[in-house]
């Protein structure tokens, strides 16, 4: 038994390594222009990826190291910067979406911040995969955060 939990943790371990290393670590959606990206954001239709137990790592990896200035555009209210940011790492973390909600919020997309609320609300259901954990929350706690968001952008419309 012990064996084969060392052999499954190495397996693990390669492939993270693997696929941090691996080109895949720059998004696809680097290449895309901002404006794009903030047309997808404003109109609802922004899509991250999907992360799963094999799959998305290195866009996971990407949004824990940049967590820190993704989280200074947060707190300096810099809503543009904030989605393009959030899109080009591409991770469908419930944080994610929760940036995309408050961005989309604080332009006064009232409609479309319900939107990502409710897709980072859906996501922290998903905590081995796509909810993030501890410090990489960076002070948010999920589902409450996002519900809270939902409350407000719901209320505004009433």
């Amino acid at each position: 038994m012990y064996r084969a939990k060392i052999i499954l943790l190495i397996c693990g371990v390669t492939s993270l390594i693997s696929g941090c290393t691996s080109s895949s670590i720059i998004p696809s959606t680097y290449s895309t222009p901002s404006a794009d990206l903030l047309a997808a954001f404003k109109s609802g239709n922004s899509s991250l990826q999907t992360l799963s137990l094999t799959s998305g790592y290195a866009v996971a990896v990407t949004e824990g190291r940049g967590a820190d200035d993704t989280k200074a555009l947060y707190d300096a209210g810099q809503w543009d910067q904030l989605a393009v940011r959030v899109m080009r790492i591409n991770s469908g973390s419930n944080l994610s979406w929760f940036y995309l909600g408050r961005a989309a919020e604080e332009m006064g997309l009232q409609d479309v911040a319900a939107i990502y609320y409710r897709k980072s609300i859906t996501t922290s259901a998903s905590k081995l995969t796509s909810a993030c954990i501890g410090r990489l929350c960076q002070g948010f706690k999920f589902p409450e955060d996002s519900q809270k968001g939902l409350d407000r952008v719901s209320g505004s419309r009433n």
